[in-house]
């Protein structure tokens, strides 16, 4: 009878080298934070401890409220050939098990909670049958073990997945299975751990993406001040790579300057209110060109009010300042030049008004003339902005009839001799002379007009101004109209531009010409209306040239190549030197 206690030893040494060897394997497998490797870890770990040369693990990550989707699950197999894998789908699409809770109450403490699982053993052993009948109907000399053990791995209510393990001889133990539920107890924390650092994982990539593709620049900042990333429309702004602004003070990447509003530079973090955003505006200077930027800085605290972290959107509005300042300018412009006519219109009427003997009938028609003409470049101008208006609205109605290209240009080149005396007016017409477009005969003549007027007002010195036409070099069904100038010339710089409603090249000393800012954008849009483009090319000091490509069947016809036209094609040796290569439609 003395010898009955020495099974109790070998039971109390097999159960510690077991839960040694458990400790180092949950060891390991809560350092990994890869589900993929978390799972092939913790099979290789529960078939050492079981003795077992057959198993699975199907772990089903819970579903992401956000995407709305349950997530595949992540399967290990071993012992089990690859091909025959998806046979084991009874396994792993679901788990018919239950989780009951017990209460218990420990005094001063509240409820314990005990989560329990529950297997439906008569469905899994139907699974497991339907399986090995899976495997019988692929044709496979394959068998399963036909020992089985299966657990479920969960952290409090939440179920993670099961485990699978086939043995070919013994029966599991009672001891086996104790062993095992404590491994799978390990094993499920670091399955959970796995789920949420993958969780976390597409988390940042989500937030990266929005911060990425976000139109506005984003920059994020530690509590010091130092910057964590920055978007590349940020850096794009300051002219840096993001990888290169990391790690930096805030202000050597965003050195603001003019600030109005918080003043983020001179208070710094520590500054920021305990919630809500603050917002500036300021200016940046990169690579020579000031930038204007409104910036709002929002701090993120964490339960305990501390700040983490700083984050701040900057978006760039010089082109609204530069808008704004056009139009400021545009009405000081349009005030004194609507206010000039009016006040030669009103000087002369009240001259013609005091019945004055002095005046001729000379004199008189002279002051009408002068009347007249002031009225009609009054108009003019009220025109142009009523036409941008209505381009800029989409509204821009056209009354398409078919025009003679020939005697419209004809009428063109007239009345620019009539305009001045000290320029030679030539015209370049290259067309056949039953050339008729589809057209607002009004609408062109507007455009022409403000064309030719622009070359002469340009051109104070005189010289040569050319009304050219010609078919498109590469489409039949097109034309080329041009005006070329030896005037002045326009800076490139100022060549993106001058399309802009309200936008005037600079007036210095020999730019010094009336004009609303309206009349290019107004000709533009006629022309785009009509389904062609206008583009320009100009030198500084030699001269500008503006050509308009036209359909000659109106707005619907198709659009020719991309090679627009070679005006050296068919053009004189002024327009040549002028002549645009723009090559969009």
């Amino acid at each position: 009878m003395a010898a009955r206690p020495i099974p109790s030893l070998l039971a109390a040494e097999f159960r510690l080298r077991q839960r040694q060897y458990l400790l180092l394997l949950s060891r390991a497998m809560t350092s990994r934070l890869d589900l993929e490797r978390t799972a092939e870890l913790s099979l290789a770990a529960a078939l050492g401890l079981m003795n077992c040369k057959q198993g699975l693990i199907a772990i089903r990550p819970p579903a992401n409220p956000d995407s709305g989707h349950q997530p595949h699950p992540v399967t290990a197999f071993h012992g089990v050939p690859d091909h025959l894998q998806p046979e084991f789908a009874p396994l792993t699409t679901s788990l018919p098990v239950d989780l009951r809770a017990t209460v218990a109450h420990t005094p001063g403490q509240g409820p314990d909670i005990e989560y329990i699982v529950e297997w439906d053993r008569t469905d899994m052993l139907k699974r497991i049958a339907q399986v090995r009948r899976n495997l019988h109907g692929a044709g496979t000399a394959f068998r399963l073990n036909p020992k089985i053990v299966f657990q479920a791995l969960h952290v409090g209510d939440e179920m993670l997945g099961s485990l699978f393990l086939f043995r070919e001889r013994d029966d599991f133990s009672r001891l086996d299975r104790e062993v095992l539920e404590g491994f799978v107890m390990q094993a499920s924390i670091a399955v959970r751990n796995a789920i949420l650092y993958r969780r976390l994982q597409e988390e940042q990539i989500l937030l990266q993406t929005v911060i990425d593709n976000n139109a506005e620049g984003i920059m994020i900042l530690n509590a010091r001040g130092g910057v964590v990333s920055i978007n590349r429309v940020l850096a794009d702004i300051v002219d840096m790579e993001p990888a290169d602004a990391e790690n930096r003070y805030w202000i050597d990447v965003l050195d603001l300057y003019n600030v109005t509003g918080f003043d983020f530079h001179a208070r710094g973090p520590a500054g920021l209110p305990a919630l809500g955003s603050v917002t500036c505006e300021g200016d940046v200077r990169v690579g020579g060109e000031t930038r204007n930027l409104m910036l709002a800085y929002t701090p993120l605290r964490d339960e305990r009010g501390e700040l983490v972290h700083v984050i701040v959107n900057a978006t760039d509005i010089t082109r609204f300042k530069e808008e704004e300042k056009l139009k400021s300018t545009f009405v000081t412009n349009i005030s004194h030049d609507l206010k000039t006519p009016l006040t030669v219109i009103k000087a002369n009427l009240d001259l013609l008004g005091t019945l004055d003997s002095s005046l001729d009938a000379a004199q008189r028609l002279e002051m009408l003339e002068t009347c007249l003409s002031e009225a009609d470049r009054l108009e003019q101008m009220i025109n142009d902005m009523l036409e941008a208006a209505k381009a800029e609205a989409g509204v821009l109605k056209l009354n398409l009839r078919p025009v003679p290209v020939l005697d419209f240009l004809h009428a063109v080149e007239l009345r620019a001799r009539n305009q001045t005396r000290e320029h030679g007016i030539s015209s370049f017409l290259d067309l056949p002379p039953d050339t008729v477009l589809q057209a607002d005969e009004g609408m062109l003549n507007r455009v022409l007009d403000n064309l030719v007027g622009n070359a002469i007002k340009y051109s104070p010195g005189g010289g040569q101004i050319t009304i050219g036409c010609n078919p498109h070099w590469n489409d039949k069904d097109w034309i080329v109209i041009w005006v070329a100038d030896e005037g002045i010339g326009i800076p490139e710089g100022e060549l993106p531009r001058i399309f802009d409603q309200f936008h005037r090249v600079d007036q210095s000393p020999g730019r010094q010409a009336k004009g609303t800012g309206m009349g290019l954008a107004s000709a533009k849009a006629i022309v785009e209306a009509h389904g062609g483009t206008l583009v320009a090319n100009s030198t500084l000091g030699e001269g500008s040239t503006f050509v308009a490509t036209l359909p000659l069947k109106g707005p619907t016809a198709r659009e020719p190549g991309r090679d627009r036209f070679r005006l050296q094609d068919a053009a004189g040796p002024t327009a040549v030197r002028n002549s645009t290569s723009d090559g969009s439609p």
